[in-house]
């Protein structure tokens, strides 16, 4: 499905915590560079996806991916990330944040890509 992509843990971060600057996720979990956040709602929406994980229309509320999740991230053809749910990402909208610590991004990394569970 196709999610919004952002990045955090840059070294000139607009909006550090102390965790991040640590490598420690929300699960007292350290962070590394094929770390990612999600948003609770990215986190449902992937969720639902995994086969077997809602048996008819009977689910109530978020479901949720084990943490280590891992996820295949894909801009195109030529550049597939895979990342494991190491994160939470504050709730704006469904969204994927790739831990980017080196600031080694590629430029001009496109806003959305085709995200699914792997593992």
């Amino acid at each position: 499905m196709k999610i919004r992509i952002t990045h955090y843990g840059e070294p000139d971060d607009s909006t550090p915590d102390s965790n991040t600057r640590a490598w420690i996720g929300n699960h007292g979990n350290t962070l590394n560079v094929s770390s990612c956040a999600l948003t609770v709602t990215a986190e449902d929406l992937l969720a639902r996806t995994v086969p077997g994980r809602i048996v008819g229309d009977s689910h109530i509320g978020p479901l949720h991916l084990a943490p280590g999740a891992l996820l295949k991230i894909t801009f195109s053809e030529k550049l597939v990330f895979f990342r494991t749910f190491d994160d939470r990402a504050p709730e704006t909208e469904p969204r994927v944040d790739l831990f980017n610590p080196f600031d080694n991004l590629p430029p001009g990394l496109a806003d959305y890509a085709e995200v699914e569970v792997v593992a």
